[in-house]
């Protein structure tokens, strides 16, 4: 299976903050993963959809400085090249 990533395309600064529940839709069925990246690095906040539409992570959080860089990468798996997704996090702080 060819995997590839997509990222964002701008580092967004943000102030301190937390990031929390990860919701994912996808508007046709999709298999890939989409983690929050933190500074250019993946966090554990993400979701993994597998011929699915939908994905969260609502157990996980993470912490962010005033300053950070905020992305999100988006890796489609296998023959998948593009998808029209959306995705909601919670801010605190």
């Amino acid at each position: 299976m060819a995997t590839s990533s997509l990222v964002t395309p701008l580092d967004y600064p943000v102030a301190e903050m937390t990031l929390s529940l990860l919701y994912v839709k996808a508007y046709a069925k999709f298999t890939g993963t989409v983690t929050v990246m933190r500074n250019g690095q993946p966090t554990v906040l993400r979701c993994t959809m597998v011929a699915a539409k939908t994905c969260n992570d609502t157990l996980h959080s993470v912490r962010f400085d005033a300053g950070d860089s905020l992305t999100f990468r988006f890796a489609p798996v296998g023959n998948a090249r593009s998808a029209r997704i959306v995705l909601s996090v919670r801010t605190t702080g």
